[in-house]
């Protein structure tokens, strides 16, 4: 399974007007820089799917992609894939303490 939720460019995701979850979280990474905020990447295993090894971050170990971004100073996990969900309060399927950071390595992701 991949991570970023399927084989499409983000622009051709964008065009159709449909995206999954990797997908959505990869297009607010891109806007965040964009904008000049600090973000990255952060991928993660889902409650469902387990435990991850920190020794060997292998990548089948992860099934989800959530994103990090400084605000104010302070760090924040984002995911846009509800649009009523608050900013730093990812869903809690996703909150499986930690997640491997692309820049930074393993971080922690809690519960607000």
């Amino acid at each position: 399974m991949t991570v970023y939720g399927g084989e499409d460019k983000l622009k051709a995701v964008f065009e159709k007007g449909f995206a999954g979850s990797g997908q959505l979280n990869l297009m607010l990474l891109v806007l965040l820089r964009e904008a000049g905020i600090a973000a990255d990447p952060v991928l993660t295993s889902t409650r469902s799917h387990g435990k991850m090894y920190e020794d060997y971050p292998l990548l089948d170990q992860f099934n989800h992609l959530l994103i990090m971004a400084e605000v104010d100073g302070k760090s924040m996990i984002l995911e846009a894939t509800d649009p009523l969900r608050p900013m730093g309060c990812p869903d809690m399927e996703t909150l499986n303490k930690r997640g491997w950071n692309t820049e930074k390595g393993w971080v922690d992701i809690e519960a607000p």
